[in-house]
């Protein structure tokens, strides 16, 4: 049997129930999460960096003004595969967004890659090939193709957290920078239409044609990469001028970077970026959950074909699927047989065993391949995998879930 395992670890698991409750709020409890989306070449150490600086911003304030609703802050990482990749993958990212069909780049879009590097080749980028104009004429068709083939996963794993987050009744605001624009804003489009009132974003050195759902964006009038792109592509236009003058200017030379471009207190840029952010906590509504919150979760979506079904196997033996939906440590919770999904099992903190969840699906009905996608949240963590199914099983997969 293949089964994708999830490990609990004892120490692990029980230090963030005891220690840090948040992750065992109350069903009951009102709960906001907030996620940073980061742009390009961002290590997780990075963009756990500026998630903390979010954080440190924002949350005495929140917990003070709202004392009884629980703030949540993660991280949507965008995952960086270099230099010149990361680069393509933006690019692929605007063609599709402009829809524009592509198999190849033109030597225009070459020369914006590199210009756009070369604008963002500061101090900081102690990495960047001394050789960037030569690396970049010889990017291959194969670096094209994966660029787009990792947009896709990370748009997919992003939507995913959102819509788990939703149906538990979590409303949603996210801190988007740079190419994580393109990310937030792709989910933001996807959500909109049923979760309007519940999900917002402002857009940092936005390179999106748009915003979406009447979002906040802000871009500096001298940032570098994005009017590099600009020359090229069609880009929210400039709305601030963040310059402090020759002798105070503490920005980065591409004047794009998060932290020293947007985000210092002192920058015009950071006042609009904090009346923004309190305007949608103001305002934003909570969704109806129709599913629990839990310290473990998995959520199971799939594309057209009917029926493909979750199942758990718990520590405890109990085989939890749609002719068991109880088990001893945890519920599915809901149970699609007539759609795209989701599907979801959760596992509570005063039900959580130590030992091995594991995780499977199983193509139940259709009629041609289908991808599932899974997601597995432990505590702050979370998970995506992308499962091919090649052809139903019907019920003989139950006993054999991949």
């Amino acid at each position: 049997m293949k089964i994708l395992q999830l490990c609990v670890l004892l120490l692990s698991v029980t230090v963030y129930a005891e220690e840090h409750p948040v992750y065992c709020v109350s069903s009951d409890t009102l709960v906001t999460k907030i996620y940073f989306v980061n742009g390009v070449w961002n290590t997780e150490r990075m963009a756990k960096a500026s998630l903390s600086l979010i954080k440190q911003a924002y949350e005495q304030r929140l917990n003070e003004k709202y004392p009884d609703q629980s703030f949540q802050f993660r991280l949507a990482y965008n995952y960086s595969f270099g230099k010149v990749q990361d680069l393509v993958e933006v690019i692929a990212q605007k063609e599709q967004e402009l829809g524009l069909e592509s198999d190849n780049l033109t030597p225009r879009q070459y020369l914006a890659l590199y210009m756009t590097a070369q604008a963002s080749n500061d101090e900081s980028d102690e990495d960047l090939p001394p050789a960037l104009r030569s690396r970049l004429l010889s990017v291959t068709m194969e670096d094209y193709f994966a660029a787009q083939f990792t947009e896709a996963v990370n748009a997919d794993e992003i939507k995913q957290k959102l819509l788990n987050d939703l149906i538990e009744g979590a409303r949603l605001f996210m801190f988007a920078h740079s190419q994580g624009n393109m990310f937030a804003g792709e989910a933001m489009l996807a959500l909109m239409e049923k979760y309007a009132t519940n999900i917002n974003m402002i857009g940092i050195a936005s390179p999106a044609k748009e915003a979406y759902n009447g979002s906040d964006y802000v871009t500096a009038n001298d940032d570098r990469v994005i009017n590099q792109m600009r020359d090229y592509y069609d880009v929210l236009p400039a709305n601030i001028d963040n310059d402090p003058g020759a002798f105070d200017d503490g920005r980065d030379v591409s004047n794009h970077q998060f932290e020293s471009s947007y985000f210092e207190a002192s920058l015009p840029s950071r006042s609009l970026i904090d009346d923004a952010f309190f305007k949608r906590i103001a305002t934003l509504e909570f969704p109806t959950a129709i599913v629990n919150p839990g310290i473990i979760t998995t959520t199971l979506t799939w594309g057209t074909e009917p029926d493909v079904d979750l199942h758990l196997f718990e520590p405890n033996g109990s085989h939890v699927y749609y002719a068991n939906v109880a088990g001893v440590s945890g519920y599915l919770d809901l149970d699609d047989t007539d759609g795209s999904g989701p599907e979801h099992y959760f596992v509570s903190c005063d039900t959580l065993e130590i030992g091995t969840y594991s995780i499977g699906v199983n193509y139940f009905f259709g009629s041609a391949p289908e991808v599932a996608l899974v997601q597995i949240s432990a505590g702050s963590t979370a998970r995506a995998f992308n499962i091919v199914l090649d052809s139903e099983r019907g019920s003989d997969g139950d006993d054999s879930p991949i």
